[in-house]
């Protein structure tokens, strides 16, 4: 799990991807896959790096996933 530190820049961590998932998100659900194009089309993420987005954005309770699909929880 890449987080900021004296090594990784804020912009180079996974917390600076939230937003960009959720802004996604926020135009309707999507499958894993189709998320996952989507985040890492023109950055540089790693499928680790994305399921460590997943899991820290289900913990805070910001998404959730029903019939395998993820949706955004207002």
């Amino acid at each position: 799990m890449k987080l900021p530190s004296k090594m990784i820049p804020y912009r180079q961590s996974i917390i600076a991807q939230f937003p960009k998932a959720l802004s996604i998100l926020q135009q309707g659900d999507m499958s894993v896959l189709e998320l996952m194009q989507a985040i890492t089309e023109d950055s540089n993420i790693t499928i680790s790096d994305f399921m460590s987005i997943l899991d820290c954005l289900y913990a805070l309770g910001k998404i959730d996933l029903t019939e395998g699909s993820i949706h955004y929880v207002a």
